[in-house]
């Protein structure tokens, strides 16, 4: 019964896959959602976690944005944490702020890819994940900052 407590309080803690989707907009920049949110729910012994996602595409453009709350969210946290800057003739890899919060920003120069993971939250751990396809940089930065501006 000592176990069933913990577990419980950490389920209403979290909100569930399809609480983070009622806060995804339908439109990011021009992109439309071209499918419903989707995710999941987890519950491992005591550890809970949620993911929500969801797919906008205008003709060539396409973003990826996923919520990710609480155990699965753990693993980012540490890298996020610090302040990285590096620069190859391939890619750019750095930390930045977006809408006030610590940003881990990847980007691939030759296939205009870029992931943003913006932590949201680090007592219960809440990250988003964004994956853009031929945005440029301000557009893709621009996004991240719609999306996030949510939670």
């Amino acid at each position: 019964m000592k176990k069933l407590i913990p577990a419980f309080l950490a389920v209403l803690l979290f909100a569930s896959y399809q609480d983070l989707c009622k806060k995804l907009p339908k439109k990011v920049l021009n992109l439309k959602a071209i499918e419903k949110c989707s995710g999941m729910n987890v519950i491992i012994n005591a550890n809970t976690s949620s993911q929500a996602e969801i797919v906008y595409v205008y003709k060539n453009k396409r973003i990826e944005a996923i919520v990710v709350q609480g155990t699965f969210a753990i693993q980012y946290l540490p890298l996020i944490s610090q302040n990285i800057s590096i620069t190859t003739e391939s890619s750019k890899i750095y930390t930045d702020k977006i809408n006030d919060k610590k940003a881990f920003i990847t980007r691939d120069l030759y296939t205009n890819e870029e992931q943003i993971v913006i932590v949201v939250d680090q007592k219960i751990p809440k990250l988003i994940i964004i994956h853009s396809k031929n945005l440029n940089e301000k557009e893709a930065k621009k996004a991240a900052k719609e999306i996030s501006i949510k939670f």
